[in-house]
């Protein structure tokens, strides 16, 4: 049967997961957009018009990874020798900081951070500089870029990451959303920000879902989950060579096949690449690339907080105590300052099922496990209907995620940690289980860990009325640490969560009250900031005093008594520190911790000592009043009291916490905040909404991805943040836009910080509304989600 006269059928509409940007508590919809034949990668991308010093032809500038020259051909004398990614190598190290690689380039002063900075300088000096800040083109189908940056698509959905092309070997998942970069020879340099090569080493990326509809008995799949059964049928896959795109022909068996593939699609990869000063950046097919994904094929032990007890492989047979199979929902994530990988898992309540089920969509409590009056018991029985707990599959447990995961570039993707070799791959249990978005370390300005001092990392619970956690290691990080030393130490450590107190908790339109953005009335400014402090999370915290004690539920209970109260706050008791970690954001609930509007992403800046939260936005109801007790209507009223306490920010922002102590944010009890800049509707030059994953130059720049500007007359796009003494006067800088109905999600820049990374997430997911895109095409089946690098261009 020939598959590719299946791919001009109308695609329907229908409902599609969130990515990484969302919580689930909504759809989207869909249908298909045509382009071009062909499952490569190729695509337009291109760059605008700008002053003559700064031009580039890049309307042809998209690659496949197959489309890689070998670098170990190279006649360059310079080139570095391919190193496995946790080895050492002395290319690009800090002695020769003015070098931009290890393929004999000449040396560079000029970086991105320092070319758009020279831009702002210009237009803020009067110079009008065309074609900057990049403008909004209505309706668009491709990525484009400022004339200063030259774009290419380097991988796409698919694409094989080794020369062996069938789908057996590693391929590049759905949905590519965080990255990482590690220099070859940052171990040289001290540190793998900013340290090593920029043109030669190991990133690493991750993969979050497949969009639109998937597969079920009686329905075909759409979206990206038909570019994925049509690339298995065209590969010769057994179980898929039927026409895949009959609904009819889709029976429980082959629905089994391609839950199994789906959770192949999604985990990440480790895979070398290389830059090419006439060919851009490659990724090495040669090299020891490898997928880390949702099967047991993929195993982790986790490590303090939560015992799981015995899981099974795929094939049913137990595993090692706590060690799971696979990890899914993967969201952004982090590089270690001892060179590994977190990831992030975030809507596991979408391939497994939700294991805090008190809430709905709209943070309203339900009768559940929550209930007051006994001991809270999570329920572990997976979902019915969840992505991966249909049919014949047997890890279906949802607390075996929802964690912040570690992956060890040394160790095999079956390779659980061992404690005792400090290899493997983990998840941190003694943080919990959130809908994590990423982690951020505490490092000095050296862009180290710092020594004597515990290791400190902070995490954002990626909901509507989520929170910020804060992770102390119990014991302290001292000088000369191996990475398994370093390692040990996440087993064991305290988790804090953030209490913005004085941060208005609901809209107020008598005090110009914004919940979740004002302090008073006003947005909160670096001169005249918010207050919060930070509360240990664990029925053994005598010290603090619940937030919500005050609330006329017994001024002055402690945390600790507060937890256990099995009528505190109208829900069930924490029995145990386990119970709580299991449930970070109904144990916050309890407690009256101010609810956040969505924090997506957080980074330490190490320049100044200060941490940047993206808060993307929160337009519903809250969990809880504003004295922190449970908002809950009352039958007795006429009107419905839960309506009184909620949300409308539509636009995001982006604010700083200050540590009280921030060389010592371990010893901080208390922190200010106040807002950097905020988001607005509107498609002009200046105007950017729903920010999103952060990254920091070596300068203390700040960069920012937005998620959520799918309309008509704008995209969303990548801005560098022009900050000042107010929120008001803050200005974002667009420097690229991706395919509208796009997310533009993980920027990371290289070690020289002249090229930037960054991945296009799940172009034209809404199948209905979504213009024609041309982004990395997969037949008339529409484009698909991609990672691209952008260089900049030679003046």
């Amino acid at each position: 049967m020939h598959i590719d006269s299946r791919r001009s059928l109308v695609l329907l509409t229908l409902l599609a997961p969130f990515a990484c940007g969302d919580d689930g508590s909504a759809a989207d919809d869909g249908s298909s957009s045509s382009s071009s034949s062909g499952a490569d990668s190729s695509g337009t991308i291109s760059a605008t018009t700008a002053t003559p010093t700064a031009t580039t032809d890049s309307s042809d500038s998209s690659i496949t990874a197959t489309d890689a020259t070998d670098p170990t051909d190279a006649t360059d004398p310079t080139a570095t020798t391919t190193t496995a990614p946790g080895e050492s190598s002395s290319s690009g190290n800090a002695d020769d900081s003015s070098s931009s690689g290890t393929t004999g380039d000449p040396p560079v002063d000029d970086t991105i951070p320092s070319v758009i900075r020279e831009l702002v300088e210009a237009e803020n000096g009067g110079r009008d500089v065309e074609g900057f800040p990049l403008e909004y083109s209505p309706g668009e189908g491709s990525l484009r870029t400022i004339a200063e940056l030259s774009p290419q698509i380097d991988a796409a959905f698919t694409d094989p990451l080794t020369e062996d092309s069938t789908p057996a070997a590693p391929f590049w998942g759905a949905n590519n959303d965080f990255n990482g970069f590690l220099g070859d020879g940052w171990e040289n340099d001290g540190s793998p920000y900013y340290g090593g090569s920029g043109a030669a080493g190991w990133m690493f990326t991750n993969f979050e879902y497949a969009s639109n509809d998937r597969a079920n008995v009686g329905a075909a799949p759409t979206g990206q989950g038909l570019q994925l059964v049509t690339w298995l049928a065209e590969q010769g896959v057994p179980e898929f060579q039927f026409d895949v795109t009959d609904s009819a022909e889709w029976t429980a068996p082959r629905v089994d096949a391609y839950i199994e593939w789906h959770k192949r699609a999604v985990g990440a990869a480790l895979y070398r690449v290389e830059r090419d000063e006439e060919e851009g950046w490659r990724i090495d097919t040669s090299a020891d690339n490898t997928r880390f994904d949702g099967t047991s094929a993929t195993l982790f032990r986790i490590v303090g907080g939560i015992d799981v007890g015995v899981a099974a492989d795929d094939t049913g047979a137990p595993l090692p105590a706590n060690v799971v199979p696979g990890t899914s929902s993967n969201c952004s994530g982090a590089v270690t300052p001892w060179g590994t990988f977190l990831t992030a898992e975030e809507n596991v309540n979408f391939a497994y099922g939700e294991l805090e089920t008190c809430w709905n969509s709209s943070n309203g409590f339900v009768p559940g496990p929550c209930n007051p009056g006994a001991d809270i018991v999570w329920n572990t029985t997976p979902s019915a209907s969840a992505d991966y707990t249909r049919g014949v599959a047997v890890n279906t447990r949802p607390h075996y995620y929802s964690y912040i995961a570690e992956i060890d570039p040394e160790a095999a993707p079956g390779e659980a940690y061992d404690a005792e070799t400090g290899r493997g791959h983990l998840k941190i249990g003694s943080l919990g289980r959130a809908h994590w978005e990423n982690a951020a370390f505490h490092v000095g300005d050296d862009w180290n860990l710092v020594p004597d001092q515990p290791i400190v990392f902070y995490a954002g619970d990626d909901r509507r009325g989520g929170r910020i956690y804060k992770w102390v290691s119990s014991a302290n990080y001292t000088e000369g640490m191996t990475k398994a030393e370093i390692r040990a130490l996440l087993a064991e450590g305290y988790v804090y969560v953030a209490h913005f107190e004085d941060l208005d908790n609901s809209d107020d339109g008598d005090t110009g009250a914004l919940g979740g953005l004002t302090v008073g009335g006003a947005l909160p400014s670096a001169g005249s900031p918010g207050v919060g402090r930070w509360i240990r999370l664990s029925i053994d915290n005598v010290n603090d005093v619940a937030p919500n004690a005050g609330g006329g539920a017994g001024a002055g209970t402690t945390v600790g008594d507060a937890l256990q109260d099995v009528n505190w706050n109208g829900m069930g008791g924490f029995p145990n520190d386990q119970t709580v970690l299991m449930g970070l954001y109904s144990a916050s609930n309890k407690l009256g911790i101010r609810e956040l509007n969505r924090p997506e992403d957080l980074e330490w800046n190490p320049t100044d000592g200060t941490l940047w939260i993206a808060f993307t936005n929160h337009d519903r109801l809250n969990a809880l009043r504003d004295d922190g007790t449970l908002n809950v209507d009352d039958p007795a009223t006429p009107q419905n009291d839960r309506e009184a306490f909620g949300r409308s920010d539509d636009f995001g922002a982006i604010f700083v916490l200050v540590e009280d102590d921030a060389a010592h944010p371990a010893d901080s009890e208390d922190f200010t905040f106040y807002a950097a800049w905020r988001g607005s509707a509107g498609a002009t030059s200046f105007e950017a909404a729903n920010p999103d994953n952060l990254a920091i130059d070596s300068d203390g720049g700040i960069w920012f991805g937005t998620d959520g500007n799918f309309a008509a007359d704008k995209q969303d796009a990548l801005y560098f943040l022009e900050t000042a003494a107010t929120p008001e006067q803050a200005r974002a800088w667009r420097i690229v836009t991706v395919p509208s109905d796009a997310e533009a999600t993980g920027p990371i820049f290289s070690s020289d910080e002249r090229s930037l990374f960054f991945s296009v997430q799940h172009p034209a997911e809404d199948l209905a509304a979504a213009p024609q895109s041309d982004f990395a095409p997969f037949g008339e089946l529409g484009p698909r989600s991609g990672r691209v690098s952008m260089t900049l261009v030679e003046r």
